[in-house]
Parts: C-alpha cells; sequence; structure tokens
C-alpha cells in the first residue's frame, strides 16, 4: 500500500524529529504496532525512505482484511499524527470474476447470436489491469481487454481472468440461440441462456 507524509520540519525554533512511525489496524482501541502483533509476525514491511510510509503485507490472508492507518509520532508537544480514514483492504479466496453479456444483434443463422462481453469483478480493479479470454477453453490471444466482442454457436462457452491469474477464472458462459429447452432459461430480448455454473447478467 503506497503512502508518503510530510511534516514541519521546524515548529519555532525547535527542529522536528520523527520518533516513531508506524502501520495499524484502527479496530484497535489503542494503535498498535501491526509488528509486534503475532498474526502479523515476519509478515509486515514498512519503507524506511524519507516521506515514504508504504507498507506491504507478504503472504496476504482473509484474515488480513481490515482497515488499516499510519501513525507517526514526533517529538514536538501534540506531535501525533494519524492518516484517516486510512486504507481498506480485502483480501479474498480468489478474484471474484464474472462475464457480463450484451446481446447485441443476431447471426447470419439461427444457431449464432454476436455479442459484446465484459470481465467484471466484483473489486476495484486498475484501469491498466490486462485481461485473459477463453473460448471453448481455449485462449483468445488477440483479446486483452476487459470487453470483447465476438459470435458465439449454440454449444460455445466462454469464461475470462486476470492476465497471471488465469487459474482463477471466471465460470463459463454458455450462450444459445431463442428457442424452448426445458434446462434453459429466459432472458430479456426473447432469447435463451444456459445455466452452466455460472451466474450471468443479460441486458439489451
Amino acid at each position: 500500500m503506497s503512502c508518503t507524509y510530510t511534516y514541519p520540519q521546524w515548529i519555532g525554533s525547535h527542529v522536528t524529529t520523527v520518533k516513531e512511525r508506524f502501520w495499524f489496524i484502527n479496530s484497535d482501541i489503542n494503535p498498535v504496532d501491526l509488528k509486534t502483533k503475532s498474526e502479523y509476525k515476519d509478515r509486515v514491511h514498512y519503507s524506511y525512505y524519507w516521506g515514504d510510509c508504504s507498507l506491504r503485507i507478504s503472504d496476504l490472508r482473509q484474515s488480513d482484511s481490515a482497515q488499516y492507518q499510519f501513525r507517526f509520532i514526533t517529538n514536538q508537544p501534540g506531535g501525533n499524527y494519524t492518516g484517516s480514514p486510512g486504507v481498506t483492504l480485502t483480501v479474498t479466496a480468489r478474484p471474484d470474476l464474472q462475464v457480463h453479456v450484451t446481446r447485441s444483434s443476431s447471426c447470419w443463422n439461427s444457431n449464432c447470436v454476436q455479442v459484446e462481453l465484459r470481465c467484471h469483478s466484483s473489486c476495484r480493479l486498475p484501469d491498466n489491469y490486462e485481461y485473459t479470454w477463453f473460448k471453448n477453453r481455449q485462449k483468445i490471444w488477440s483479446a486483452t481487454l476487459s470487453s470483447y466482442s465476438t459470435y458465439l454457436y449454440s454449444e460455445d462457452t466462454i469464461s475470462c481472468a486476470i492476465k497471471g491469474y488465469e487459474m482463477f477464472s471466471s465460470p463459463p458462459v454458455c450462450e444459445f440461440t431463442p428457442q424452448s429447452s426445458s434446462n434453459m432459461s429466459p432472458s430479456s430480448g426473447g432469447f435463451y441462456l444456459m445455466q452452466c455454473n455460472m451466474t450471468a447478467w443479460i441486458s439489451k
């Protein structure tokens, strides 16, 4: 977690000296340095460059999900400062990805539909992330953005993942043309979507 801080070098005729600086969990009644907590032993790393208060936690666990705050203490009277509101960290067991499907038009035959897809995460991800798309479990090398347009036939499946984390791909989406079937559920626009061990949102 990136972090920077500044403070006045002088207050009156007194030079300001930082005596202590650390991160803590804001649920603590009294701020306690993470490094002193047994559950963070040897996993917490601080940056010691001037003005840099970045925090790195190795071997992340779901139990690390919390709101973290930085605090530094100076030699000046009342010189205790805490960053607010802090940084919220949420650790999940795996990326919660879903393929959102927007049907754009029918194809030239009844077994095909043209769709626009979006790889959606329940967590906000940086805009510069690259994605991997899979069609029938085969990687689509030309698709690296969060959105992707393609044609799907009745037998096709499609899924997505964050590049570098392909082992945590979304559940596959199965697209079908508008025809009645006992294992199909109706969606908007008269089309049908087969539930292929997944959740998908259809809009038009």
